[in-house]
């Protein structure tokens, strides 16, 4: 898969796989592309079952040109563990109403920021019900459907 890209926001852990994601956490994942040959979206972690290389997580966008769902800002951490402040989101952000599968191989994963349990119950209330799919925009949509059988 194409070339390892960094979130543009800070971030405060780089994982080499999804297993140690928990839910309400933001990621950039450096090797997901779109069938345009572009980058994809951050994406909020919002179950991880215990399967090995894949876990569920929504979509996180500053577009309001799709039937997006709208985040407040209450619903993310300002702060760090560390004490450090998070970059990310620095806009209005929203999420599409959907159960979106995430793949391993989209590694390195940058954690950029997380939700509230407040922020995380408000998703996972929307979508946490719903069958998992997978973004039809994905680059490599045909060996991750394969995957998952």
């Amino acid at each position: 898969m194409g070339k390892i890209l960094e979130p543009k926001y800070k971030y405060f852990l780089e994982l080499g796989s999804l297993e140690g994601a928990k839910a309400g956490q933001i990621f950039w994942a450096g090797r997901n592309y779109n069938r345009r040959n572009r980058t994809s979206h951050y994406f909020a972690v919002i179950d991880n079952p215990e399967t090995e290389g894949y876990l569920y997580g929504a979509m996180l966008s500053s577009s309001i040109d799709y039937d997006y769902v709208s985040l407040e800002a209450k619903y993310f951490r300002e702060i760090y563990t560390n004490g450090e402040k998070f970059e990310y989101p620095n806009k209005a952000t929203l999420f599409a109403p959907k159960k979106y599968i995430k793949f391993d191989e989209w590694a390195p994963f940058y954690l950029v920021g997380e939700l509230t349990e407040e922020g995380t119950e408000v998703i996972k209330g929307m979508i946490g019900n719903m069958e998992p799919e997978i973004c039809r925009w994905n680059l490599n949509i045909e060996v991750e459907t394969n995957f998952i059988k």
